[in-house]
């Protein structure tokens, strides 16, 4: 008598949907990186600014 095999589980992650894929794509890590660093550039410049002109040398 052979010995009887276990069904195969299902796969616990399912393939993503369309949408998701997109959604990753925007969200990754180096496009984030590039992003933060061009706020930190302007936020930094924008207080460079305001620093100057609150400051003036007489």
């Amino acid at each position: 008598m052979p010995a009887q095999r276990q069904p195969a589980a299902p796969d616990p992650h399912p393939p993503p949907q369309p949408g998701a894929a997109g959604w990753c794509a925007h969200f990754r890590p180096g496009v984030a990186a590039a992003t933060f660093a061009d706020l930190a550039s302007y936020a930094l410049d924008r207080f460079l600014r305001w620093a100057r002109r609150k400051h003036r040398r007489p």
